[in-house]
C-alpha cells in the first residue's frame, strides 16, 4: 500500500531551516548525502519531531486502525539524493527493495519520504502499484520497507530545480497486544540492517578512490537485485498455491 499525503503550507519555513542546515553539511554535490536525525542539534531534532508526530503520524494511524504504531527513530535521517551518482548510488535507479525482512510475520515499517526540498525531475516509481510521484516540498509518500518495489528515475523533458532534499521517516505497525519484545526485535533488525547498508553504500562511492570500492558497489547491486527477486518469486508462488 502506497500512502500519499501533503502537509500545511505553514510547514514551509521550517523547511527551509532544515534544508538550510542540511546544505551547510554537504561537501560533494554529485554524492547521495545521509544525515541520521539523532545526529543533529536540538532546535533540528525539535522541527523533525513535529513534522514526524504530525499529519504523517496521524495519516499512517488511519491508514492502519486498531494497529499499534510506533517511530523507528534510530533509522530516521535527512537525506540527499542525485541521478547518476557513483558506486551503489546505481541501485537506487534500478527496481529494489530496501529491507530484506518481508517474512517477519506481523511486522511492517513505512519508509516515509517527506521532501524538504522538492525536485520534480526525479520521480519515484512504485510499478506494482502503478504510482508515480515526484516530490513537491510538503508532500510525503509512505510505502513498505520490505515489501514495496521502487526505483527513481529523471523525468524527461523536466528541468532540474537543485538536489532533491528529504527526511526519511520510519514507521513500524503490529497489531495491537504484540509482545513488546517482538516490537523491539523488529525494530532492531531493521534499524542495524539500515546502519550496516548505510555504511556500505557511503563506503562504496569512493570508486575513484578505492579499487575495493568498485568490487563492494557491484556486491552491493548484485545483492539488492538478488533478494528483490527472491521476494518477487515467493510472491508469485504464494499467488499460485
Amino acid at each position: 500500500m502506497i500512502i500519499l499525503g501533503e502537509l500545511d503550507q505553514n510547514i514551509l519555513p521550517t523547511l527551509e531551516l532544515i534544508r538550510q542546515e542540511l546544505i551547510s553539511k554537504v561537501s560533494d554535490h554529485g554524492k547521495t548525502t545521509h544525515e541520521y536525525e539523532n545526529d543533529q542539534r536540538q532546535e533540528i531534532k525539535t522541527a523533525i519531531s513535529d513534522i514526524k508526530y504530525g499529519k504523517i503520524y496521524d495519516t499512517i494511524c488511519s491508514t492502519y486502525p486498531n494497529q499499534h504504531v510506533e517511530t523507528v527513530d534510530p533509522m530516521n535521517e535527512l537525506y540527499i539524493s542525485v541521478i547518476g551518482g557513483p558506486g551503489s548510488d546505481r541501485v537506487f535507479e534500478t527496481p529494489h527493495l530496501d529491507g530484506p525482512f518481508w517474512f517477519l510475520f506481523g511486522c511492517t515499517v513505512l519508509r516515509c519520504v517527506f521532501a524538504i526540498h522538492g525536485n520534480q525531475s526525479i520521480v519515484t516509481e512504485f510499478p506494482s502499484e502503478n504510482v508515480s510521484v515526484a516530490l513537491k516540498a510538503g508532500q510525503f509518500v509512505a510505502f513498505d520497507y520490505n515489501r514495496d518495489v521502487h526505483y527513481i528515475r529523471q523525468e524527461s523533458g523536466e528541468i532540474c530545480n537543485g538536489d532533491r532534499i528529504v527526511l526519511k521517516l520510519h514507521y513500524i505497525i503490529v497489531p495491537k497486544n504484540t509482545p513488546k519484545i517482538w516490537i523491539a526485535l523488529c525494530k532492531l533488525m531493521n534499524s542495524k540492517y539500515n546502519d550496516f547498508m548505510r555504511f556500505l553504500f557511503l563506503r562504496s562511492q569512493r570508486v575513484h578512490e578505492r579499487v575495493d570500492a568498485k568490487m563492494l558497489a557491484s556486491f552491493i547491486n548484485f545483492f539488492t537485485l538478488f533478494y528483490m527477486h527472491c521476494f518477487l518469486l515467493m510472491v508469485k508462488l504464494r499467488k499460485a498455491l
